[in-house]
C-alpha cells in the first residue's frame, strides 16, 4: 500500500542520510512491471517528495517494459523521473512474442510512437542475443533486426540507449551472449545517429 511504501522509503532514506550514505539513484524495478501497479503515479510522487527532503542529489529511475506507458497517469509520472528507462528489444513483432512473451496485445508500432511521445525524456534499453530457444534462432544482431531498430530510435530520439546482453544463466540453455565486438558495432551505429549509447557485455 502507499502508506507502507511511504513509511519504508522514508525510514530507509532517513537512516542513509544519518549514516552519510545517501543513494545515487532510487530505482523502481523488480519482478513484474512497476507501472502496472495501481499506485504507481502516487508512488513516484512520494519518492520525489522524500528524495527532495532526504537526498536531493539522487535521481529517480524506472525500469519498465513500456507496456503501460501510453496510459495518461503513467505517462505523466514517467515524465517526472530523471531516468525513464523503457525496454525495446526489437521492432520485429514475431521476435518479441518469442523472446519477451508479452501478456495481452503488444503492438510494436504503437510502442515506438508511445516512446516518441516522451519528447526525448526516455532511455531505450535493448538486449542483444545469440543462440537458440525452443529450436528457434534467437540471434537479433543481424541487419534484419538492427536496421529497423535503428530507424525506430531515430523516431523515438531518446536521450540515451543502453545496449547489453545476458549476464547470467537463463531458463533457455541455448541462449548465448552477443559478442563484445558485435555489441560495440551496434553501439557505434547508435552514436552515429547522434544518440549517446552505453554498451555492457
Amino acid at each position: 500500500t502507499l502508506p507502507q511504501l511511504t513509511q519504508a522509503l522514508e525510514e530507509t532514506l532517513a537512516q542513509m542520510a544519518h549514516d552519510g550514505e545517501t543513494p545515487d539513484v532510487i530505482t523502481f524495478a523488480g519482478n513484474g512491471e512497476p507501472t502496472a501497479s495501481p499506485i504507481f503515479p502516487e508512488a513516484i510522487a512520494v519518492a520525489r517528495q522524500l528524495r527532495d527532503r532526504w537526498c536531493p542529489s539522487a535521481r529517480i529511475a524506472v525500469l519498465s517494459n513500456g507496456s503501460h506507458a501510453d496510459r495518461p497517469r503513467v505517462h505523466e509520472a514517467l515524465m517526472d523521473v530523471e531516468d525513464n528507462i523503457l525496454k525495446l528489444d526489437t521492432v520485429d513483432a514475431e521476435y518479441i512474442q518469442a523472446l519477451d512473451r508479452p501478456v495481452g496485445a503488444y503492438d510494436v508500432s504503437h510502442q515506438v510512437e508511445t516512446f516518441a511521445s516522451f519528447g526525448g525524456r526516455v532511455i531505450v534499453q535493448t538486449i542483444f542475443l545469440a543462440g537458440t530457444a525452443n529450436g528457434r534462432d534467437m540471434g537479433n544482431t543481424g541487419e534484419r533486426y538492427v536496421g529497423p531498430w535503428l530507424q525506430a530510435l531515430e523516431r523515438i530520439h531518446p536521450r540515451g540507449v543502453t545496449v547489453y546482453t545476458i549476464a547470467r544463466d537463463t531458463p533457455e540453455q541455448g541462449l548465448r551472449k552477443a559478442s563484445p565486438e558485435v555489441l560495440d558495432g551496434i553501439g557505434a551505429r547508435v552514436r552515429a545517429l547522434g544518440i549517446p549509447c552505453s554498451v555492457s557485455y
